[in-house]
């Protein structure tokens, strides 16, 4: 894959990525705001939670590796 097909690719991951991560966001305060309705509440809460736990999993590698892109982009190239 060439340097700007990645660049395009984690470009194109971000964006989703994001929109789930706000979304997800959202829920998660409202359903802070929300009385505990018993088990079905605490089991929707805890799904919401992994999903956003591994939502911050897959942007920080995106972002890691976006880092190195932009690291091997400002490395001179060896002669």
């Amino acid at each position: 894959m060439s340097f700007e097909d990645e660049r395009k690719f984690l470009h194109d991951v971000a964006n989703p990525l994001s929109i789930a991560h706000g979304n997800l966001k959202i829920a998660l305060r409202k359903m802070d705001g929300l009385k505990d309705q018993g088990a079905e509440y605490r089991e929707v809460l805890e799904r919401l939670t992994k999903a956003m736990e591994a939502c911050e999993k897959m942007a920080k590698q995106v972002g890691d590796r976006r880092q190195t892109l932009l690291d091997k982009e400002q490395k001179p190239a060896a002669s």
